[in-house]
């Protein structure tokens, strides 16, 4: 395989949210609106959804922590619809609104370019995905990608989120490649350009709102704005 840009590149392994499929704010909006109307919840759905991401940062903090219990997204949004609750002072079922994002999340559509550059790249590169997700909304998501995928390995299924190394480094094993000839491609810096470049693989930042590079963070190796870019990037 030739490749004058990023050397020897066997396999193009992929982040799923906002990387291959949208998980835009409008989709958590319309979400919480019917929660809150479905619980009667006493504050407006935005401000809801603020009070729910404060417990969710909370969890995201909480899941990088070396040797902590693995929580998984149900588990840890379910925490999160509690604290929520709490401060608001309503009731709801938290687990049954912690499964109904889930279930909405199952439902989010792949980015109009992602089956075309897709199919390009999968006819000179194994193609992969390693996912921060709870096998039950991924792999709804994964059933719709047409191509065949060498592997799918989930946050869940390592037990560990990124931007710990055990989903990549579970990936190269499965993979049966070395880390110098894999290019990860994900829409965060933190999880997807520090994580993989921490093993050994070059990371490609799909950055589609422009955001600054965080400059204590690794640099990505390519930073591009949508999915097409990896193909003048990584060619045909």
């Amino acid at each position: 395989m030739n490749n004058n840009t990023m050397g020897k590149i066997q396999v193009v392994l992929f982040d799923m949210f906002n990387t291959l499929a949208n998980n835009s704010t409008e989709f958590w909006s319309a979400e919480f609106d019917k929660l809150v109307n479905q619980y009667n919840i006493s504050v407006n759905a935005e401000e809801f959804w603020n009070i729910w991401r404060e417990g969710d940062k909370k969890f995201s903090h909480s899941r990088i922590i070396a040797d902590s219990d693995f929580i998984s997204y149900l588990d840890g949004w379910t925490n999160s619809f509690e604290y929520a609750l709490t401060q608001t002072g309503d009731k709801g079922n938290a687990g049954a609104m912690a499964q109904d994002c889930i279930d909405d999340l199952g439902k989010r559509p792949l980015f109009d370019e992602t089956d075309s550059v897709l199919k390009a790249l999968s006819q000179n590169y194994t193609i992969g995905i390693a996912s921060n997700a709870d096998n039950s909304f991924l792999h709804p998501v994964i059933e719709r990608i047409k191509i065949n995928l060498a592997v799918v390995v989930s946050s869940e299924d390592v037990q560990s989120y990124k931007p710990m190394p055990d989903i990549f480094e579970e990936s190269l094993k499965l993979l049966k490649v070395n880390a110098s000839e894999v290019v990860y491609v994900g829409d965060r810096q933190y999880e997807d350009v520090e994580g993989p470049t921490s093993v050994g693989m070059k990371a490609v930042w799909v950055n589609r709102k422009n955001e600054p590079v965080d400059p204590n963070l690794h640099r990505p190796y390519a930073e591009i704005t949508d999915l097409t870019g990896l193909l003048d990037l990584l060619g045909k």
